[in-house]
């Protein structure tokens, strides 16, 4: 087998022939609780005996995981990123999952729930708490077009309705240009761009938010951003907030090629595959080609690497993303802005799900050159750090 350095620069690689992957598996953690609440009819199972992870999120202190086992309907797993024998089980049917901060977001087919420190987007709830917030109503959220930002979060409905609740000190949550701040319920958000608009992704940073939106099938899609924009993270020249303006994206898309994610204080885009950033670039999470403090929404040069960008991990100051094949069968692969580099995650490949926060990154994917189910692997840094396996219990 062949193998290079876990955090490898683009065109600066140096390769072990035969060298041992640089793999730490930590010790399992036991058994989950074997009690769960009764679940929809009809929500995804898994045929296999091995845990199959289907959707990844981070928070600053966890890795959370929807994961279908044993024939079994999926299960919220999560994990402490500080030590990952720390094995919780959250006895829920979640099949999508989000995190930011303290928290965390996740739906099931009835209902929505959050869990963690701040379940509410702004209430201390404590630790290891759940708590359902609205529902309950079939499919209150569609996969993966959820958001939680650091006191905000949002959804998108099965008639892609925006909803926002939470912080609203910068208007990230009311989208006014002049809001009375303070916190919000559940915000129906759908006329915020005027009527017959049809949003099909949203993201959430400290204080802004991010959206995609058009006005109908087969329309031209654009992202729009709100809220806090000191260092420029809603794509408009920087001041104390924005209200909602596109972005000066470039070429046109349709929304199907569009995919948006904000980290705390910046933004980035994947644009028919290419990968556009904006906002706050004080560790070149936005340019890798700029030393500017803070950059306007631009192209990153990616022309080192052969493919297209399809998802997008964006957590405090860390910008990584999936780079899948525009054609033939090559595996898809994990990357994220090092510095002036493209850095590699070269022992992962198959990446079916990415996530980041301020500290760590987590991937679902498979160890190159090996067989089997994807696994939960998890790093840190950006120069050679110990690729990690979420254990799973037994």
């Amino acid at each position: 087998m062949r193998r290079c350095g876990l955090a490898i620069a683009l065109l600066l690689a140096s390769c072990d022939e035969d060298a041992a992957p640089s793999i730490r598996i930590p010790g399992n953690a036991g058994s989950p609780p074997t009690t769960t609440p009764e679940r929809d009819a009809g929500t995804t199972t898994s045929t296999s005996s091995d845990p199959n992870p289907i959707a990844l999120a981070l928070n600053a202190e966890e890795a959370c995981a929807a994961v279908a086992v044993r024939a079994q309907p999926l299960e919220a797993w999560c994990w402490s990123l500080a030590t990952p024998e720390g094995f919780r089980h959250h006895a829920l049917p979640i099949d999508d999952v989000v995190g930011h901060g303290d928290w965390f977001l996740g739906r099931t087919r009835s209902a929505t729930y959050a869990w963690g420190k701040g379940v509410d987007a702004g209430a201390d709830a404590g630790a290891g708490s759940v708590e359902i917030l609205f529902g309950p109503v079939k499919r209150p959220y569609r996969a993966g077009r959820a958001a939680a930002g650091a006191r905000h979060g949002c959804v998108i409905d099965d008639n892609e309705g925006l909803h926002c609740w939470g912080d609203d000190a910068a208007c990230q949550t009311s989208g006014e240009e002049s809001c009375a701040g303070g916190r919000r319920e559940m915000t129906d958000l759908s006329n915020l761009l005027g009527g017959g608009v049809r949003f099909t992704g949203v993201a959430a940073g400290a204080a802004h938010t991010c959206a995609v939106a058009s006005t109908g099938t087969g329309a031209t899609a654009n992202v729009y951003c709100w809220g806090a924009n000191a260092n420029g993270e809603t794509g408009q020249p920087a001041a104390a907030r924005t209200p909602p303006r596109p972005l000066p994206l470039v070429p046109p898309v349709r929304s199907n090629e569009l995919v948006v994610a904000a980290g705390a204080h910046h933004g980035c885009a994947a644009v028919a595959g290419d990968l556009y950033c904006w906002g706050k670039n004080d560790r070149r999470q936005a340019s890798i080609a700029s030393t500017a403090p803070d950059v306007a929404p631009a192209k990153v040069d990616l022309s080192a690497v052969v493919g297209k960008v399809t998802a997008l991990a964006l957590g405090g100051d860390r910008t990584c993303f999936v780079v899948s094949p525009r054609t033939g069968k090559q595996p898809s692969r994990a990357f994220c802005l090092g510095g002036d580099r493209i850095v590699q995650v070269p022992e992962l490949e198959d990446v079916q799900g990415i996530a980041s926060s301020s500290s760590h990154v987590c991937a679902i994917a498979r160890l190159r050159d090996r067989a089997g189910p994807p696994q939960l692997f998890c790093w840190t840094g950006e120069g050679a750090p110990e690729l990690v396996a979420l254990p799973y219990p037994r």
